[in-house]
């Protein structure tokens, strides 16, 4: 298995597929947070024969994990002030 946050052109997933693939039969499983899947990527890594899990927060047919429940509660604390984050994090620009 193989994570990372964004999956964008896929080359890095792709090329840890490949690599593997020589190596084993098991399928690789690529798992994002983010899939972007720039210039049919997500095409490329079917065509290595990846399974592919990403999260909801850009909707795909590869959408296997639900992030709603995790960003509700923060964004519910940021809307009604309850939440206490400094101005200096990175989070708030």
């Amino acid at each position: 298995m193989f994570v990372d946050d964004i999956i964008s052109s896929g080359r890095t997933m792709i090329e840890a597929t490949r690599l593997i693939s020589a190596k084993t039969k098991k399928t690789p499983v690529c798992v994002a947070v983010h899939g972007i899947f720039a210039d049919n990527s997500d095409l490329l890594l079917a065509k290595a024969r990846a399974r592919v899990v990403t999260s909801n927060s850009i909707a795909h047919a590869t959408n296997a994990v639900d992030i709603g429940p995790l960003l509700t509660p923060a964004i519910r604390e940021l809307m009604t002030g309850a939440a206490q984050v400094p101005r200096s994090s990175p989070a708030i620009r």
